[in-house]
């Protein structure tokens, strides 16, 4: 998530970094993102959460933030 915040995003996560909120649910539009932690559910296909990976060192990724509050986790 801290690449999130050095790109300008002002992310206030409710499960503070744990994976459940999905406050920083982004969609990865090129590149890889690694995991560093298990997200408590899991989102659905080049979704990711912010909290739980980070870039690929060895490639440029782009990534979208999506804005949009998931309530229901099989929304995800």
């Amino acid at each position: 998530m801290s690449h999130l915040h050095s790109a300008g995003e002002q992310l206030i996560g409710q499960c503070g970094g744990h994976g459940i909120c999905s406050q920083c649910m982004v969609e990865v539009h090129e590149g890889k993102v690694v995991g560093i932690q298990e997200p408590m559910a899991e989102p659905r296909e080049n979704r990711k959460l912010a909290c739980c990976v980070q870039p690929d060192p060895s490639e440029d990724v782009t990534v979208e933030l999506q804005r949009t509050n998931f309530s229901n986790p099989k929304n995800m």
